[in-house]
């Protein structure tokens, strides 16, 4: 008699997704742990370094690389093993038809002729979904199959029976094992091995005997832990350390290794190190392995990484210091520069994460439309402005080499980013339509005020407070005319309170170069030969970015104009000395014309006023600086754009990128 049948089909389908879900989960449990373990690893000191996959051997992948091998030899068994040998001799496919009707004309070897009792079609369908089953689900299916036929009589000629026997059944019908065994796609190896795994431990998946084992020629835990030892001692000697983490990233300040270093040279300098004092090193495969996963924050400078100043003068000092009081001076300076930009990244993290949250508190998930300016009672709004590297058009993903000489057309990407709203606003400024002939004067204090005009009016969300972070470059941002421009906008209401931070010289990114990296990213993978593909690049490139521009192709005029804000400031303000020296900047409705300026985040406030004497400030917002007309590109940049770049654009974007002169 049968036991444990299942009484339905839906049944046994529902026990085969459970133990597969188990394998799944235990696959994942396996992952969290390295994951923990890792963690802890970097948490701790370089002598605590935990590492998770001990490898044996100089030439020996880690233990993760074992298993996976170690499956790929036993699937490639089991395929070779997969069918019995009685329908297979032929060399037809193990998914074809012709294999099962060659089967069902031969037989089954045995007496009650099984094959004549099953549906050929209904075999082959069976046959084709044991194949899409991975090699874990399959072995859980014919383990529920067993525990599904397996029958037990109490006594025999020779007493008790120690063990089940089958009942071999499909479709309710009853049939040999050599029949069952080509209907589910096993080879007799396979079934004895799942069958003796049945009986020692039941319907439960099955693992290696060496998973989880230490291999006998596995390095010292001590071994390794000096190899790290000496890979952070080589970046602190070596690397250019950062304040702090990227943003977004919740881990360990990234050190830079210099471009020109290479792995296999410091594990050389490695290698002689250990050979000097006796003791076994391990080789570059391991050595590799053991900095990724247990220091990644230790990285080599790419060429085209920008990187401090001032952290590379004082690495210099350091490393070719003469004396101890030069190294010891040099390195409390360097100590010093970093606690500073770290000081300011903090802030910076804090402002975004205050924005959120008020935001959140207050309800808005979307900027309002026509937002009136202190029409929200908001004070932590926080904004991000700067540019990206100018974009040239036409540009195709696979360059062709005269482009590469040429002087293509210039378009230039002003970002602000709403960081509460995780949205930014990106503004093409064609060549054409800049301030100065030929696309100058792109990126001066009037080009730079006009942008920031513009979104306020057309983007904000009519907050009566707000803070703005930008980079430390005088020519666009850190100027006489940015302090006017603020102070005038507090003076005729348009804001109650505004704070203006700059972050340390050096390390100023900020999520508009995360906006900007997206931008490119899908832009070195286009074909661009006009603005309007610039726009729908912006559009796609991610869910914050939105495109704007001075005036994009379609519109009848343009969208915002440029203005004289310098000219017109020098007429109520003063100018402001020694502004390059100060990071924080604060500006009140209450004190019109005055700004209070901190040198470093803990010092006390410095009070400013930078009213001309005798001259009352403006008090309507709708008193603006004269317009400023582009004046466009001069013949000779028109003339060159048609004859050398014009050939290479189809026919549709000739007369909007290369017109005739």
């Amino acid at each position: 008699m049968a036991v444990n049948f299942f009484t339905t089909d839906s049944e046994f389908q529902e026990t085969v997704n459970r133990y597969s879900q188990e394998i799944l989960e235990g696959s994942q449990d396996n992952e969290s742990d390295a994951e923990l373990e890792y963690e802890q690893s970097n948490a701790s000191d370089s002598e605590d370094c935990e590492v998770s996959e001990v490898i044996g051997g100089e030439n020996v992948n880690n233990a993760s690389d074992d298993e996976n091998s170690q499956e790929l030899v036993e699937q490639f068994l089991c395929s070779l093993d997969g069918h019995n040998d009685i329908f297979e001799h032929d060399g037809l496919d193990i998914s074809s038809k012709d294999t099962v009707l060659a089967a069902f004309e031969k037989g089954c070897g045995c007496n009650n002729h099984c094959y004549g009792k099953l549906n050929l079609d209904i075999v082959y369908a069976h046959r084709l979904s044991m194949l899409e089953f991975e090699r874990a689900e399959k072995e859980i299916l014919i383990l529920s199959k067993f525990q599904q036929m397996a029958y037990t009589s109490e006594e025999t000629r020779r007493g008790k029976r120690q063990k089940s026997r089958f009942c071999y059944v499909f479709e309710e019908t009853e049939i040999c094992r050599t029949a069952w065994l080509f209907v589910y796609i096993i080879g007799n190896k396979q079934f004895r091995n799942l069958k003796k795994h049945y009986y020692e431990n039941g319907v439960v998946p099955r693992r290696h005997g060496n998973k989880g084992r230490r291999p006998p020629n596995a390095y010292s835990f001590e071994t390794l832990r000096k190899t790290v030892q000496f890979i952070q001692s080589y970046a602190q000697s070596n690397g250019i350390p950062m304040a702090a983490a990227p943003s977004g990233r919740d881990s360990h300040p990234p050190i830079y290794l210099p471009a020109s270093s290479r792995k296999e040279a410091i594990h050389k300098t490695y290698k002689q190190s250990c050979e000097a004092q006796s003791e076994t090193c391990v080789g570059l495969t391991l050595f590799k392995n053991l900095w990724k996963e247990c220091l990644p924050h230790i990285k080599i400078l790419t060429p085209r990484t920008d990187i401090c100043q001032k952290c590379e003068g004082f690495r210099q000092k350091v490393l070719y210091a003469r004396t101890e009081t030069e190294k010891v001076e040099s390195v409390t300076l360097f100590a010093k520069h970093l606690e500073t930009a770290k000081h300011k990244r903090d802030y910076y993290i804090k402002c975004t994460t205050d924005a959120k949250e008020e935001l959140e508190r207050n309800g808005y998930s979307e900027v309002p439309v026509n937002a009136q300016p202190c029409s929200v009672n908001l004070h932590k709004v926080h904004y991000t402005f700067d540019f990206a590297q100018s974009i040239l058009v036409p540009h195709l993903s696979n360059q062709i080499s005269p482009f590469y000489f040429l002087s293509l057309r210039k378009i230039h990407l002003f970002g602000i980013n709403n960081e509460g709203m995780s949205k930014q606003m990106n503004c093409l400024i064609n060549e054409d339509q800049t301030i100065g002939l030929d696309g100058t004067k792109s990126h001066g204090p009037n080009t730079v005020i006009s942008l920031l005009h513009h979104y306020l009016r057309s983007y904000s969300i009519g907050e009566k407070g707000a803070v703005f972070h930008c980079d430390n470059c005088p020519g666009q941002n850190k100027n006489k005319s940015t302090i006017h421009y603020l102070l005038w906008r507090c003076a005729v209401g348009l804001h109650e309170d505004i704070t203006l931070a700059f972050m340390e010289t050096g390390h100023t990114k900020c999520i508009n170069d995360a906006c900007f990296g997206l931008i490119k990213k899908l832009y070195r993978r286009s074909n661009v030969y006009s603005i309007d593909g610039l726009v729908d690049i912006i559009e796609k490139s991610a869910k914050c970015n939105v495109a704007d521009g001075y005036q994009l192709p379609g519109d009848e005029t343009p969208r915002f104009q440029w203005r004289d804000w310098v000219g017109f400031f020098n007429g109520f303000f003063m100018p402001f000395r020694g502004i390059s020296k100060y990071s924080t900047f604060r500006f009140s409705k209450a004190e019109p014309g005055v700004v209070y300026v901190k040198e470093q985040l803990n010092d006390e406030e410095v009070k400013f006023d930078l009213r001309k004497r005798g001259v009352l400030l403006p008090s309507d917002c709708h008193l603006l600086p004269a317009v400023l007309s582009p004046p466009g590109l001069s013949a000779k940049r028109k003339r060159y754009l048609h004859k050398m770049v014009r050939p290479y654009i189809p026919d549709d974007f000739k007369d909007v990128t290369c017109p005739r002169p």
